[in-house]
């Protein structure tokens, strides 16, 4: 019978933080994507307004970019409440609001 030695399984935690650092950036990029996305559509909509097929091409990328943001969000959100109900961990906060030049 093996024993497993609990300081050998430090790894997982340095694996975790890595994840977890990776996520933070790759998460809102793909956030930045699907919006961009969906603006692209919307842009081909609203320029497009003499060619159908260029309008249904929009639809489609709005409606595609649209659910691409609510997986996103949605996906977000159960992790969050993972964290919180189940782990009992403090939940990962909203990125904060980007300072202006302003000072606000």
């Amino acid at each position: 019978m093996a024993l497993v030695n609990a300081q050998n399984m430090a790894w997982i935690d340095g694996l975790k933080a890595e994840l977890s650092a990776v996520l933070l950036i790759l998460f809102p990029t793909l956030v930045a994507l699907a919006f961009a996305f969906f603006v692209w559509g919307l842009i081909g909509f609203l320029t497009h307004s003499g060619d159908e097929t260029a309008r249904v091409e929009g639809k489609n990328r709005i409606v595609w970019g649209l659910a691409a943001l609510f997986v996103l969000v949605s996906i977000w959100g159960i992790v969050t409440l993972l964290q919180t109900f189940v782990f009992g961990g403090a939940p990962n906060p909203a990125p904060p609001a980007p300072k202006t030049i302003y000072g606000g």
